[in-house]
């Protein structure tokens, strides 16, 4: 079985759709099953009409290579800029493939962008997601007849340490575990001045044990030491992961960049009044079309960060002036420190996109949810700086799911969409399904039976007095509450006792049963009783739990107290089993799986005898047939070592079938033909049975 990949998708056909890699499954599933979707991300997806006006392009892949009409590219910045890329990427190691675009960038091809804050360890699947989505899409933009690179934007200018500080790694045994770094460097700095500190080499080490014998593992131990920044040990990495890609990597915590950009940070300061305005506006806008706005802009905001003892502080306008730090700065003054010192100071999130595209000439980038979302507010600043607007496209949204966790979903009937819901939902979910079919069928049942009960009773009140009709409405709602409240209770209970519909149990076995598996070790999956037999017959049998008996016989028909997690761990009745039979086919799993039962030696379980039960009719005369069906779908089990091994290993005093006598018995069923082999079996059942003997033959008896 290959990894499935489950995409995120929009129910619109404008979807830029990436192709899958040999050995993934692709599957897909709608953004309007996954919860907590927004309204604008999802209204963004399908191009609702509402949105428009916040994004002045639709989320087509298709249509961004004619985007190259309208944007310049091989301009004196582009040349600049693509002369500082190849020096970074150099310095990472970039492969001829990364360094051949960068040349092709300074030459007049479009660049394709993405980024993502630069995490631990490489930072969270979307980032990689992100990659993909880039690279699919240049050489689908190159498809088109236009020269267009992949970026990856790295945003090492963000402050907050502790969110790229982290990372999760899923173990074997399917826990994550959590790895933060030790650091140096200055509170609220870029996180590129930030360094490994003493003990990061031995956390690597630890990483890369979890990722096995692998090259991802050795990509890691070779980006991520001591004394590295946060910044070079993630280019490193992607460097490595995609190299031969020709993906270009791009740090905007550079001094030669920022030179470039301190004309577009100098026009950010000159008309940072008139972009408040248009940003206020705008968000006036989104609240009015009923969507969130993502970045909360002030009357005082400016669009730009400085650098204060290396700490990362925003600037406002105050007083005619601006003020950074508690500390007031005249106008002239800071458009000054800017055209001087213009690596002292970043752009923040509203300008970030645009100083991207001030230095590149991209066609479209792709973000995610929180991105598209706050573009809808980026969108005048463009307008305002540039000129013209971006498209923003939606990032591959993926999960993979290895063989191993797909066996498991599909062991509990699990779709992806059922795990987005938090682990109680999940829980409850799972405990539904649990419960026995009968009682399931009971529940159903039993509000069926209030709800024509209910109707019977308003038609009568209507007719009686008309204003009792809705407190007939209103008890009906508590019922059918209560019906709910008590299955969802039944399904939460951590135990589990199947019985027929005729047959039951004593009042004191409920008591002592559950105090003895409150007290049993956790390999122990069931407490069982004697039988008291009624009906037809009158008498008491004794019941016994024996792994080699189990192969021939049923020496439990159902009345067990069973521990729910071991019912949902091997599977409970097989259902398709309508015949008889489910019980014993179950028990065997149970023994077979390695768990054990225990007896209470008296008889509360009252087994009732009928001449049409499933007993002595419709099981006996499809014994063969069934015990056939058992023997196929367990058939490692009734190999000869595998009997014996089973027969030696139960040899306890609790077996009641010798060697000889179970053979012949799995002899006499391969020889004879089912209807006589059946025959015997019901004859002998019948003898026994109707005899009213207190002690039965164990394979004529409990192989029901």
């Amino acid at each position: 079985m290959g990894t499935r990949a489950v995409y995120g998708h929009a129910e619109s056909s404008n979807s830029l759709l990436l192709p899958g890699d040999d050995g993934l499954i692709p599957d897909c599933i709608p953004f309007s099953t996954i919860p907590h979707t927004t309204k604008l991300f999802s209204d963004y997806l399908s191009y609702a009409p509402a949105v428009r006006g916040f994004f002045p392009h639709a989320p087509d892949g298709g249509q961004v290579a004619s985007r190259a009409a309208v944007v310049p590219a091989g301009t004196k910045i582009h040349i600049e800029v693509a002369d500082a890329l190849e020096r970074q990427n150099r310095a990472w190691g970039a492969s001829e493939a990364t360094l051949k675009n960068i040349q092709r960038l300074r030459e007049g091809a479009h660049a394709v962008v993405t980024g993502q804050q630069v995490g631990l360890f490489g930072g969270p699947l979307l980032a990689l997601l992100k990659v993909a989505s880039v690279l699919a899409l240049a050489k689908q933009v190159e498809s088109a007849g236009v020269p267009c690179v992949p970026v990856f934007w790295m945003a090492t200018e963000d402050h907050d340490l502790a969110e790229v500080n982290q990372t999760l790694l899923l173990g074997n045994d399917f826990e994550l575990a959590a790895f933060s770094a030790p650091v140096e460097g200055i509170a609220d700095s870029p996180v590129a001045n930030v360094r490994f500190a003493a003990g990061t080499d031995e956390l690597v080490q630890q990483a890369a044990q979890m990722l096995g014998d692998s090259a991802v593992a050795e990509c890691l131990r070779n980006s991520y030491r001591e004394g590295e920044t946060f910044s070079g040990a993630y280019a490193k990495l992607y460097t490595r992961l995609f190299t031969g890609h020709g993906l270009i990597l791009l740090d905007p915590a550079d001094v030669e960049l920022h030179r470039i950009a301190a004309p577009l940070f100098v026009e950010a300061i000159q008309r940072a009044g008139e972009l408040d305005d248009a940003l206020l506006a705008r968000n006036r806008e989104i609240s009015a079309a009923g969507y969130h706005e993502q970045v909360k802009v002030t009357a005082e905001s400016t669009p730009l960060f400085a650098l204060v003892d290396g700490a990362r502080v925003p600037i406002h306008r105050a007083n005619g002036g601006f003020k950074s730090h508690k500390k007031q700065v005249a106008a002239d003054e800071l458009l000054r420190q800017i055209a001087d010192h213009s690596e002292e100071f970043n752009a923040n999130v509203l300008l970030r996109p645009v100083m991207q595209d001030y230095w590149l000439p991209t066609l479209a980038y792709f973000g995610g949810p929180a991105e598209i979302a706050y573009f809808a507010q980026v969108g005048v600043v463009y307008e305002k700086l540039l000129g013209r607007v971006t498209p923003i496209l939606p990032r591959m949204s993926a999960t993979l799911l290895e063989p191993k966790i797909e066996k498991l979903l599909n062991k509990y009937a699990l779709q992806l969409q059922d795990l987005f819901h938090g682990e109680k939902q999940l829980g409850d979910d799972l405990a539904a399904r649990s419960l026995p079919a009968a009682l399931k069928l009971d529940f159903e049942r039993g509000l069926l039976a209030v709800e024509e009960a209910m109707q019977r009773i308003s038609e009568s009140l209507h007719k009686l007095d008309p204003t009792l009709v809705g407190a007939a409405k209103n008890a009906a709602n508590k019922m059918r509450y209560q019906v709910g409240r008590l299955e969802k209770r039944a399904a939460q209970a951590e135990l589990v006792l199947p019985l027929d519909c005729d047959d039951m149990i004593a009042p004191q076995f409920l008591a002592e049963a559950v105090a003895l598996m409150a007290a049993a070790p956790m390999d122990v999956a069931a407490v069982f009783s004697h039988m008291q037999l009624t009906g037809k017959v009158k008498g008491l049998l004794t019941r016994h739990f024996n792994r080699f008996d189990l192969l021939f016989t049923n020496t439990l028909p159902s009345g067990l107290l069973l521990r729910k997690s071991i019912w949902q761990a091997v599977g409970g009745y097989d259902e398709s089993m309508r015949d008889g039979y489910e019980d014993w086919e179950f028990h065997l799993r149970i023994a077979c799986s390695g768990y054990r039962a225990i007896e209470l030696a008296k008889p509360y379980y009252i087994y009732c005898i009928t001449g049409d039960g499933m007993l002595l009719d419709r099981s006996s005369r499809m014994h063969g047939k069934l015990w056939r069906s058992i023997r196929c779908k367990h058939a490692d089990l009734y190999r000869l070592p595998a009997m014996l091994r089973l027969w030696r290993e139960s040899r306890d005093g609790s077996g009641q079938i010798s060697l000889l006598k179970g053979f012949s018995a799995y002899l006499l069923t391969n020889i004879l033909p089912d209807a006589c082999y059946n025959w015997l079996i019901g004859v002998r059942r019948k003898r026994r049975l109707l005899e009213g003997r207190r002690a039965f033959d164990a394979v004529s008896l409990r192989s029901s």
